[in-house]
């Protein structure tokens, strides 16, 4: 789910969060890729990039990433990077997506939104009653 509206990182992962989902976070190579061509897509976004989710809370932690308790399992990051230092948010930058970090919440670092929604099957289930007819149709 693409947002066309530049955010901090902050209102970005609020945005994504009441949209039941989460910044995209991607993990392996091709999913960069995948990402990266539907950001090239938007001519916008080729300009400022988008955030993803992950960012580092103080200056002696390590970043931590959306759905991941263990730290980053992948990264992508453009030489330099990332910086040490003050609390950072995660940015795929414009050119070839690697990752750069930016200071969350200031208006010069607006990015775009990208939010990546579980991919969670409906389930339906059916209530019968005791003759074992159906009495209910209802989701879980």
């Amino acid at each position: 789910m693409y947002y066309d509206s530049p955010s901090s990182w902050v209102d970005a992962f609020k945005f994504c969060d009441s949209k039941r989902s989460h910044l995209a976070v991607p993990n392996s190579q091709a999913e960069i890729e995948f990402l990266w061509r539907m950001v090239l897509a938007m001519e916008t976004v080729k300009r400022r990039g988008v955030w993803i989710g992950c960012k580092r809370e103080s200056a002696d932690s390590s970043f931590e990433c959306a759905g991941n308790t263990e730290g980053m399992s992948f990264t992508n990051w453009a030489p330099g990077y990332p910086e040490q230092g003050a609390p950072r948010c995660v940015v795929m930058s414009k050119g070839l997506g690697t990752w750069k970090t930016n200071n969350c919440a200031r208006p010069s670092y607006y990015k775009y939104v990208v939010c990546e929604m579980p991919n969670t099957p409906r389930v339906h289930c059916l209530k019968a009653n005791a003759n074992g007819h159906f009495v209910d149709d209802y989701r879980v």
